[in-house]
């Protein structure tokens, strides 16, 4: 009788355990969405149909500073890339990148298929799209070349005013919707930043809070829908990144690391293989787009997957294309791990002059899931819900080898 006790008082603490994660889930998931609804009912107070006299002193404020014109769905339309499909089309797959592409933004993002806006985003398309390297052999002049059109992000934003292919171009794996890296774009309007985000309903939310942002005037960010190692490795030019960030990547309890590693080493494939930052993408995907010592830093809130990582890249082949960014002073700042192979995980942000980035500044951007973690940190007890770990790496130059 006792252990059916047991049994029933475990079960009953299961089920209590299960309804008050529900409670509190549903409870962020109601605030999240109230903010939603503020940051929309505040653009359309700003916005509202202006008086004469008010038409006459926002025409003289944009005159002074364009970047208070309003949305420009235009510019953000150019800057909005789907090279997936969903499943969905009719449409056959003879057609140029180009025009899929556009064709997913009237499907899926409400550009109008038959206005004058699409024409320009198809142009703007075909523009930036590099057509294939043609790989002549000495008996083959006339052989088609092979492969996709390849996308240097930099020439996505050089028709941009003021602006030119050689501003920094920063790119975010695995965005959200997109809050870090709004706050990251209006901090420094002068650096381009890419999102990338998997789930259509977060990166349709990404398109929308870079619109109600203002962020389309400055035009200076943009987002890529759809699988990063699919974009990164079959559409994107190498090289075209100066910097990679990829902020709290899948959570690890999702995954069992070992089996991971073992399945990573091997190449074969599993459900414990299936997460972001396998060795396979960490070196096919992101060392491909980055250029020579450009940087790559990572943050989780797991201190062991961060070691995991940190043995990563402190083995080859990761240890033969990345080096720790972080020399000196920085380096050895909040360092908890390494260094192994001189590379160290840290429990301090790495300082905004080296990464590019602002972490841990009230404005510097926070996303859903730390604040469904901040909820839940109560009933869990979780002490360490604060704590944030490190990596920020240089890819090797290939001149020095």
């Amino acid at each position: 009788w006792n252990r059916d006790e047991e049994k029933d008082a475990s079960v009953a603490d299961r089920k209590a355990a299960r309804a008050r994660s529900l409670e509190v889930f549903q409870s962020h998931r109601q605030r999240e969405i109230l903010s939603d609804i503020k940051e929309v009912e505040e653009f359309m107070a700003k916005h509202q149909v202006p008086s004469e006299s008010s038409k006459k002193r926002k025409k003289a404020e944009v005159a002074k500073n364009p970047l208070h014109a309003g949305i420009d769905l235009e510019n953000l339309y150019m800057r909005t890339l789907c090279f997936e499909d969903y499943g969905d089309s009719e449409e056959s797959d003879s057609s140029s990148l180009a025009a899929q592409m556009c064709r997913r933004l009237c499907q899926k993002f409400g550009l109008e298929s038959d206005g004058p806006m699409a024409q320009t985003v198809l142009q703007h398309f075909c523009t930036v799209l590099e057509p294939p390297k043609k790989k002549r052999k000495r008996d083959d002049q006339k052989k088609p070349p092979s492969g996709s059109p390849r996308l240097d992000l930099r020439r996505l934003f050089a028709s941009s005013v003021a602006k030119s292919s050689e501003s920094p171009l920063h790119l975010e794996i695995c965005s959200g919707s997109g809050e870090w890296l709004s706050s990251q774009a209006l901090r420094d309007p002068n650096t381009n930043w890419m999102a990338c985000e998997l789930r259509f309903d977060r990166s349709a939310r990404c398109f929308q809070r870079f619109a109600l942002r203002e962020l389309t005037q400055a035009a200076n960010v943009g987002i890529i829908v759809g699988d990063a190692q699919n974009a990164l490795e079959n559409h994107l030019k190498k090289g075209c990144c100066s910097k990679i960030f990829i902020n709290h990547p899948e959570p690890p309890h999702q995954t069992d690391l070992d089996k991971a590693v073992e399945l990573d080493t091997s190449g074969e494939t599993g459900t414990e293989a299936k997460h972001l930052l396998t060795l396979h993408f960490l070196q096919n995907s992101c060392a491909a787009v980055l250029q020579d010592e450009g940087l790559l830093t990572i943050c989780t809130d797991n201190l062991g997957y961060g070691e995991w990582l940190l043995n990563a890249f402190a083995s080859e082949p990761l240890s033969k294309l990345f080096q720790d960014a972080l020399k000196g002073k920085a380096g050895k700042a909040g360092r908890i791990s390494g260094p192994k192979s001189g590379i160290s995980l840290r429990n301090e942000a790495p300082p905004v002059e080296i990464c590019g980035a602002v972490y841990r500044t009230k404005g510097a951007g926070g996303s859903y899931f730390q604040r469904l973690k901040e909820s839940e940190k109560g009933s869990r007890g979780d002490g360490a819900a604060e704590e944030r770990y490190y990596l920020c790496l240089k890819k090797r130059s290939r001149l020095s080898g």
